[in-house]
């Protein structure tokens, strides 16, 4: 499927989600606007339900009643979205994440998840949610959220699939609620390859004692082997507060992930 050229979708269907596309291959979506009537009643503006290479390119997103876009996978082994490319999309106001790309099945992996050059605020969620391997966020201004700028996350209790290969760079993160960065490591999960690189982030001058920037606990029962974040790279990051600069007590707290080995740091 392939829509662009300028449209614009404005659209007051309670509870449905705008564009739905289950197990479909190749996807294009450039150069449109999607907005409600402003009381944000339908679900996602997006919803992808394991689909194959999905690319969104200067898209407008405006006020959606869930998220922006939304992948998740048919509940199906290898049925989840791969890759999905998000590029110069602006999407602002929705009630749940702006991007949240999460397998909810435990029997396949998002896999090839590049988002970049995109603005993405003032939705009442997070900016990203997202849990697969090959996890590109970069060069992004995620600012005004209601929890965090990027959250990995895996959504299952008992999750046994990795995020592999993540790397969150160059990106503006600003007075994002909830935190900057935040990583939950849930029942059997790992985190392997997790890159912190060059980010810029503000947060509101009054949350400086208890703010944390970048944290990442442990979620659900341990498991000696699994539950881990390995080789992580965390370097050339600046989280200071709006007002005065002040820097936060803790800018970065890995000490809730357990067996979190091969760190380089420097704050």
């Amino acid at each position: 499927g392939h829509l662009d050229g300028g449209s614009r979708l404005i659209c007051d269907a309670v509870g449905a989600n705008v564009i739905y596309a289950k197990a479909r291959y190749k996807l294009t979506f450039k150069g449109f606007r999607i907005e409600t009537t402003g009381s944000r009643l339908n679900n996602d503006a997006f919803h992808l339900d394991g689909c194959v290479w999905a690319v969104f390119d200067s898209l407008h997103i405006h006020q959606m009643g869930r998220h922006g876009i939304y992948g998740t996978d048919t509940g199906t082994i290898y049925s989840g979205c791969y890759p999905v490319i998000i590029n110069k999309c602006h999407i602002v106001g929705c009630v749940g994440d702006a991007v949240n790309i999460v397998g909810q099945s435990g029997l396949s992996q998002m896999n090839g998840i590049y988002i970049s050059n995109c603005e993405l605020q003032a939705c009442d969620g997070s900016g990203v949610t997202v849990w697969g391997a090959n996890v590109v966020v970069r060069d992004n201004i995620i600012e005004g959220n209601g929890g965090y700028a990027v959250k990995l996350a895996n959504g299952l209790a008992s999750g046994i699939y990795s995020s592999e290969a993540v790397t969150i760079d160059n990106n503006y993160f600003e007075k994002n609620d909830l935190g900057m960065i935040y990583g939950e490591v849930g029942a059997r999960g790992v985190i392997n390859g997790l890159q912190i690189t060059g980010n810029f982030g503000v947060f509101d001058e009054g949350l400086h004692a208890s703010y944390v920037p970048a944290k990442f606990v442990m979620t659900g029962p341990a498991f000696s082997f699994e539950n881990a974040i390995r080789g992580l790279r965390y370097e050339g990051n600046d989280f200071h507060s709006s007002a005065s600069g002040t820097t936060a007590e803790t800018e970065a707290d890995f000490a809730n992930a357990p067996n979190t080995g091969s760190i380089v740091a420097t704050l």
